[in-house]
């Protein structure tokens, strides 16, 4: 019997820990949104981005009915995706991916955003939470030169 209230508590102490390291620091640690890529085609390659329930309805619950915008002005107010000279891509809402299948991520989609990069150039990626307050979450990347399956990648916090 004391072995198991041994390792009973060696668990919950095992959970502390891990809960505060990763919680409990009060630190940022960036969010995670799912991206895939298609077939390079021509020097171009479609990438696909998954924009979630929770993540496309945080702020609009916060607006009064009036001042919901429609999803393209939504996008261009909370997705910022740059090339390395700077140039603002823009960013097409799609019902559904041909890329990304339900089950390759976690959650429930809203809509997916479709942008069509140069392989092999960089980027850089920003997402705006909340266009009321100053912070924004970063991904910068090169494009790949194949197609790579869906995979959550972390936006960093900007500092």
């Amino acid at each position: 019997m004391r072995i198991f209230a041994g390792l009973g508590l060696l668990i919950f102490l095992a959970v502390l820990v891990y809960w505060m390291s990763v919680y409990a620091g009060g630190e940022d640690v960036g969010i995670p949104i799912a991206i895939a890529c298609g077939h390079p085609s021509e020097g171009e390659i479609e990438m696909h981005v998954v924009v979630g329930v929770v993540m496309a309805n945080q702020d609009r619950m916060k607006k009064d009915d009036e001042k919901i915008k429609p999803w393209p002005e939504w996008i261009k107010d909370h997705f910022i995706l740059t090339d390395s000279l700077g140039n603002r891509l823009e960013l097409n809402r799609q019902n559904h991916s041909s890329l990304i299948k339900p089950h390759e991520i976690v959650g429930t989609q809203e809509f997916f955003m479709v942008a069509k990069l140069k392989t092999g150039q960089s980027y850089s990626f920003d997402y705006i939470p909340d266009i009321d307050e100053s912070q924004r979450y970063r991904h910068q990347f090169t494009a790949p030169v194949t197609a790579e399956k869906a995979r959550q990648y972390t936006f960093n916090p900007v500092e």
